[in-house]
């Protein structure tokens, strides 16, 4: 009776979203999710007697400085790096067991090194005070009366020897009482905690002194916590609690198991920098750092972010796959790719995001394949371009080399039993073997094993070689289907069409209409490519009329132009082509939907805004 109820269901929910009525072809039950050992980072209660490596962070907000204490309880380090965020570093005392030590900043203000000739005697501590510069670089820095955001690289000294090294480790944060009246981390939301870390791994951390909200989330799958300062348009305790949930499904989804001592997975919300839109996510210790401004929305696109780099615990740290012969940067394509790919599976199967999301996930993918100026080259020559070209070309080459890997990732899942099973196998494998790499023929005969000989050689073997990675509709879900699309790569401005010059036949300048000025668009044909839309009914000729109403129409002057590659929430970090701006033309039904009213090469499909 359970099953006929499911089955109804499922086919008054195909009625109502105007599929077709024949039945989908019944997929095979996925296999339970055993646990599989992963390897702890950290160790549970502290050791007894006194840390080996103490840190302590006291902020002040009269004076809008930190003041941090290094402690070494045996032999510590006689030389350590200044970080390259900009921060002024002042008041530098190095002392052991005996007394204050003679030390120097040299003349660039990178490096202190201890100048005394005698032995030090244990325990060695170093003092210092740091002041925000005027224009941080990199990480979050910002220490104001009110608050004090910022990373630990933008503000702890390393020394030069041993700081992945790790011990027993006592954090203290201490907070001025009259203005920064309460701290966390990304450690914790306590302002003394001890665990087994580096300095590395503080220098990963995100700190917040102020008027600090914070969440906690226990659990028997897992710990949780989240700690923010400043104002946003989306409630963080929302957020942070949506979170814990998609890490409990990200472990269940991996097949793995936690220790019950594992650390508590943080996340720290800070507000963006005046000059940065959006909700930015970058990696920070055992979670996340997210920057946004106040006016930002919690998208799709951050949760994808989010559910990326919790998958990432175990893809690219437990288990990851080298490709002979090659960079080792060719393992992004299962590192970030398949960690893309299975966010966007764990996020649909839970209903995090709705199916249209996920096709826009989807088609930004296949735009950034197509626009990168990287295309058509093979996974060996992308890894030798991410390690050895220009700084534009690396970046371009890296972020094909996930692309490509999200989209056989995809093409793999679309056998019926998704890509979990895939991945799954791939860290019992690395775990029996006993090392965290494997081959990229080990991890074809896995794909093999779980989707099929032929499609796992074809996607496979196109990501190897370079070519165009085979996709069908199969695994977008119901109601969806695969429609070619036409990109162009265009450039504005006014542009001499010289003779000879491929590509500009269809180049000419022209005025765009109203009150806007003169400009002038070279249009060149691309490639087709594949583009995820959703099926729809036949509608009526005033349902067509509304709907295409719906899509936006340029503003007066501005006809013609076309969506940049980061104007899209979907192609943010995907796409960068600084020297030469893309756009993308796609089917006016699509994801990515573009109103345009210029004229557009012959043979090209138009799009049609209301006047």
């Amino acid at each position: 009776m359970t099953l006929l109820r499911a089955g109804l269901a499922l086919c008054f929910v195909g009625a109502a979203l105007g599929c077709s009525s024949t039945p989908p072809p019944s997929s095979p039950a996925r296999p339970g999710l055993a646990p599989t050992p992963v390897p702890a980072t950290v160790t549970g209660p502290s050791e007894p007697g006194p840390p080996d490596l103490s840190v302590r962070v006291t902020s002040s907000g009269s004076t809008s400085t930190l003041t941090i204490r290094l402690r070494h309880e045996k032999v510590g380090p006689t030389a350590w790096r200044v970080p390259a965020s900009g921060a002024r570093v002042s008041k530098i005392q190095v002392k052991d067991r005996l007394g204050i030590l003679a030390a120097s900043l040299d003349s660039a203000g990178a490096r202190i090194t201890v100048t005394d000739a005698r032995p030090l005697q244990p325990p060695l501590e170093l003092s210092y005070e740091v002041a925000a510069p005027d224009a941080p670089r990199g990480c979050p820095l910002e220490i104001t009366p009110d608050r004090a955001v910022f990373c630990g690289s933008a503000v702890l000294v390393l020394p030069e020897t041993g700081a992945e090294q790790r011990s027993s480790l006592l954090l203290e944060l201490a907070p001025d009482p009259t203005f920064h009246k309460r701290a966390a981390s990304s450690f914790g939301l306590d302002e003394a905690v001890t665990s087994r870390a580096s300095l590395e791994d503080v220098a990963r951390a995100a700190f917040v002194f102020g008027d600090v909200g914070r969440a906690r989330f226990d659990a028997t799958e897992g710990r949780d916590h989240a700690a923010w300062v400043g104002f946003f348009s989306f409630d963080p305790r929302w957020v942070a609690a949506e979170a814990a949930g998609v890490r409990t499904l990200a472990d269940r989804w991996l097949g793995v198991s936690r220790p019950a001592d594992d650390p508590s997975i943080g996340l720290v919300f800070l507000p963006a920098p005046r000059t940065a839109r959006g909700v930015h996510v970058r990696p920070g210790l055992r979670g996340a750092i997210i920057e946004a401004d106040v006016g930002a929305a919690w998208t799709a696109r951050a949760r994808v972010e989010i559910t990326r780099l919790l998958l990432q615990r175990t893809i690219g740290t437990s288990v990851t796959v080298r490709v002979m012969g090659a960079a080792p940067m060719a393992s992004l394509f299962f590192d970030e790719g398949f960690a893309h790919a299975g966010a966007l599976e764990v996020l649909a199967d839970s209903g995090v995001i709705t199916r249209d999301e996920r096709l826009g996930e989807v088609n930004a993918l296949l735009a950034a394949e197509a626009l990168s100026p990287q295309a058509g080259k093979s996974l060996a020559e992308l890894a030798r371009t991410a390690r050895d070209g220009t700084s534009e070309e690396r970046s371009a080459a890296a972020q094909l080399l996930a692309v490509r890997g999200a989209l056989a990732a995809l093409s793999l899942s679309e056998g019926g039993a998704g890509l979990s099973p895939i991945v799954k196998d791939a860290v019992r494998a690395a775990a029996s073997a006993g090392a965290p790499e494997l081959g990229l023929d080990q991890l074809l005969e896995v794909a093999r094993a779980r989707a099929g000989a032929p499609r796992a050689d074809a996607a496979l073997g196109a990501l190897e070689q370079g070519r165009r990675i085979p996709m069908s509709s199969a695994g977008l879900g119901p109601c969806a289907t695969l429609k070619d699309t036409t990109f162009y790569r265009f450039q504005l401005g006014y542009t001499a069409t010289r003779a000879g010059d491929q590509g500009d036949r269809h180049g000419r300048a022209q005025r765009l209409g109203g009150r806007g000025g003169w400009a002038a668009s070279r249009r060149r044909r691309d490639q087709r490519r594949p583009h995820a839309r959703q099926r729809q009914r036949p509608r009526s000729a005033h349902a067509r009329e509304r709907q295409e109403a719906l899509v936006p129409a340029p503003r007066r002057g501005q006809e013609g132009q076309g969506l940049h590659a980061g104007e899209h929430p979907g192609l943010q970090g995907l796409v960068t082509a600084p020297s030469s701006p893309r756009a993308a033309r796609v089917h006016p039904r699509g994801a990515l939907t573009l109103a345009a009213r210029a004229p557009a090469p012959d043979g090209a499909p138009r799009t049609r805004a209301p006047r």
